[in-house]
């Protein structure tokens, strides 16, 4: 494959290849919030979960929460995002958004209608 872009069509390719070399359905597909890169995973692996890179939020969250607030924003976040349970990281995050939301205007990303995605 000649270049890489993140288009649904490249990728899917790209997944196919890995698929002829001997590559099953993955229990876990990390990546970025590309919308090709998303499409490719969900048509070529439909039975594998698929999570967004943490390193890509926490740095699209950054970006959003004021600088005072980021460090016990992202100790709250992390902590969803380690806990030991789904049920345990859904009570932190939706804790993390009720708060900021009293606050201020939460960032996009952390949004009510998104949380789903990411735990």
């Amino acid at each position: 494959m000649a270049g890489f872009k993140e288009d649904a069509e490249t990728v899917s390719a790209f997944f196919q290849d890995m698929r002829g070399c001997g590559l099953g359905d993955p229990l876990l597909v990390v990546c970025d919030g590309a919308a090709g890169i998303i499409k490719a995973i969900e048509t070529c692996f439909p039975r594998s979960e698929r999570q967004r890179c943490l390193g890509h939020r926490m740095r699209n969250v950054a970006a959003k929460v004021p600088a005072d607030r980021w460090p016990e924003f992202k100790a709250r976040a992390t902590a969803a995002y380690q806990a030991p349970s789904r049920a345990i990281a859904r009570d932190l995050a939706a804790g993390l958004v009720n708060d900021y939301e009293a606050r201020a205007r939460p960032p996009a990303s952390w949004t009510t209608s998104k949380r789903q995605s990411r735990i």
